[in-house]
């Protein structure tokens, strides 16, 4: 494999601007789907695709930002506190404002709940351990991973992934390639044979929940492998790449990249669930691939990109309690549950608000560095 340095576009100090940006279309597409829904709107039918985009991403990232440094002696330990430090904070956050709206929405509605499991399930979220137990009596739904705060279940299966990156960075490259096909096509099997069992749709949404908890283990490696894999190829077939692919810079590329983007995770079509596999195993890896050679090319849309990518880890954690606690506000206003445009904008608003808020909280707290401290004697 040839090194970083041979490809100037793929260098280690290199940021993707354009792929900061479409994470941020990501994440506000899932907060668009959980405060619209495929049954107010066909557009959201496949958004949660959103969440494998994540996971592409992802292993494109780490293998740029990490691969180097581990296969020159990091030690495992300071991965893990890189790791563990860049994504603890923000998931603490979130895993507060999710008991804070749980609460609240509990005590509105009257809803019993014991107060132990309660506050067990939450001290073990902050450790990213998902609900053991319910902390709801009945349960009221199929029992989540993160019942306060449901979005952080991908968070877990990305912290996994990202934690055995330290193993997959030595994989030979053919060998990566038969390990993500393999992920994959176990991600296919255990979504058919869920289908099969239940007689629901094929849907790809799995690994959310106890019922599919395992397969959310395929689901995340086989797009965290799929970003590594289109990195690999970047830097090895960079003559062939510069040829068919060239660089494109400028607003036109980027919001091209942009519109692109939400056409994939805003299909309004279901072809019998062929659609999502598609947009998984095809789509999504193509986006990234030409995203990759995408450069905003104006400081004011790389400002603009560079915002999405800052937000989108806040507001993936964050927005939906700031759904729960505004429908409790909103009830109490008397705003009709009718008037959905008015209250997704309101909502809407109200987390890029709290996600900045977070933001700012973290950074005046300086918790990555404080987490990172920490957890040195332990981890190194």
């Amino acid at each position: 494999m040839s090194g970083t340095a041979a490809n100037p576009a793929l260098s280690s100090v290199q940021r993707f601007h354009a792929l900061d940006g479409m994470r941020g279309i990501a994440a506000i597409v899932v907060m668009l789907y959980h405060y619209v829904g495929a049954s107010q709107s066909r557009l959201f039918m496949n958004s949660y695709i959103a969440v494998d985009l994540f996971f592409i991403l992802s292993g494109f990232v780490i293998y740029h930002a990490y691969a180097t440094a581990i296969l020159g002696g990091m030690p495992a330990g300071v991965f893990a506190n890189k790791r563990i430090s860049r994504l603890a904070p923000t998931v603490a956050g979130g895993v507060v404002l999710g008991a804070i709206a749980a609460l609240i929405v509990m005590l509105e509605t009257g809803r019993d709940f014991s107060p132990l499991d309660f506050a067990l399930t939450h001290m073990g979220h902050f450790a990213f351990v998902p609900a053991l137990s319910d902390y709801q009596i009945p349960a009221s739904d199929s029992l989540i991973l993160f019942p306060s705060n449901p979005p952080l279940w991908s968070i877990f299966y990305e912290l996994v992934a990202s934690l055995a990156f330290i193993w997959i960075a030595r994989i030979p490259r053919w060998r990566l390639v038969g390990a993500a096909l393999a992920a994959f096509s176990l991600y296919l099997f255990c979504c058919l044979a869920l289908s099969r069992m239940t007689g629901t749709a094929l849907t790809a949404n799995v690994g959310w929940n106890h019922a599919t908890f395992f397969f959310g283990f395929p689901r995340v490696f086989s797009g965290f492998l799929m970003g590594i894999i289109i990195y690999r190829l970047l830097r090895r077939l960079d003559d062939w790449i510069e040829t068919h692919l060239p660089r494109l810079a400028g607003p036109l590329p980027t919001l091209g990249l942009f519109a692109a983007t939400l056409c994939v995770l805003m299909c309004p079509f279901y072809a019998k669930g062929v659609y999502q596999f598609v947009a998984i195993g095809m789509l999504c890896p193509l986006l990234i691939l030409v995203g990759a050679r995408v450069t905003p090319g104006r400081s004011w849309l790389t400002a603009v990109c560079d915002g999405l990518g800052t937000l989108s880890l806040p507001l993936y954690c964050v927005h939906e309690p700031v759904r729960h606690m505004t429908n409790i506000l909103l009830k109490r206003i008397g705003l009709p549950d009718s008037a959905l445009g008015l209250r997704v904008t309101i909502t809407v608003i109200l987390a890029f608000l709290a996600s900045g808020m977070l933001l700012w909280l973290l950074g005046q707290l300086r918790a990555r560095h404080r987490l990172s401290s920490g957890l040195k004697p332990f981890l190194g």
